[in-house]
């Protein structure tokens, strides 16, 4: 009895050992298969440029304009972009108020202003159609620190297009035009609806720009430096698709595809350049 008993028990545990290396055979058996299943990755094809992709980490998004805080110190941003401001008695021209249009961000009603870090910013505006006897702007860039007379920066009248479009004002490129770092300009495009001295009458948009220094503000905050930039590359390929992101990313997506129009050269004979 003693001997079958004996006998059992090393029957069992050799079937155990034997269950055990099988088991441990097929374990290897497949991972011998799982990885020769594994493809080998191809050469990325020729012609199509680089892979690209982003299989491990979170991409990250970055807007191509993204409104910053306003400046401590500056006090109010002020400014009116979009809806135009007027004076003088109502006739077709200032029927058309609310079609002249700043290009800066206005998020808040009031509040239109952008920043740069260009010692010679140019401004741009849409301009609608106006009766044919509207033919002059001003253009003015105040320092809002300073008082009276001394306020100017820059006044210039100009002749206006014949059509509806963008416009562009460049300051000259002498020193006395340049703005100051840390400082807060206001820029007033008005259209003399009227050169009636007894009855004037005119549309106008009004925006602030404050100059900051090389890094202080990430490059899509600078308004006034990605819009002029974008501006001057007018005839690219990509273009369009770009400045319609840019605008449409401020609001301004009902004038993205306004036409650039030839514009704005000082008019001596109207008002002198300071």
């Amino acid at each position: 009895m003693n001997v079958k008993t004996n006998l059992w028990k090393f029957s069992s545990i050799g079937l155990s050992v034997c269950l055990a290396l099988y088991f441990r055979w097929l374990d290897t058996k497949a991972s011998a298969v799982e990885f020769s299943q594994v493809p080998e990755h191809p050469a990325f094809p020729p012609g199509r440029g680089e892979p690209g992709g982003i299989g491990e980490g979170a991409g990250t998004f970055v807007p191509i304009y993204e409104h910053p805080a306003f400046p401590p110190g500056h006090g109010q941003p002020g400014g009116i972009g979009q809806g135009a401001g007027t004076f003088g008695d109502e006739d077709a021209c200032l029927s058309q108020h609310s079609n002249l249009v700043a290009l800066v961000p206005e998020l808040t009603r009031g509040e239109a202003w952008g920043l740069t870090t260009l010692s010679h910013p140019s401004f741009f505006a849409v301009i609608p159609d106006l009766p044919d006897d509207v033919e002059v702007a001003e253009f003015v860039l105040e320092d809002t620190k300073a008082r009276g007379e001394g306020s100017d920066v820059y006044r210039t009248q100009f002749n206006l297009p014949d059509e509806a479009g963008i416009i562009r004002i460049d300051l000259p490129e002498e020193e006395e035009y340049q703005l100051e770092i840390d400082r807060k300009y206001r820029w007033v495009l008005t259209i003399l609806c009227s050169l009636d001295e007894e009855e004037p009458s005119a549309i106008f948009v009004s925006a602030n720009v404050i100059r900051t220094e090389v890094g202080d503000y990430a490059e899509n905050q600078l308004w006034y430096d990605r819009l002029q930039e974008l501006a001057e590359q007018a005839n690219s390929t990509n273009f369009q698709e770009s400045w319609e992101e840019l605008l449409s990313a401020v609001g301004l997506e009902d004038v993205a595809d306004a036409d650039f129009l030839p514009c704005c050269t000082p008019n001596a004979e109207l008002t002198p350049t300071p």
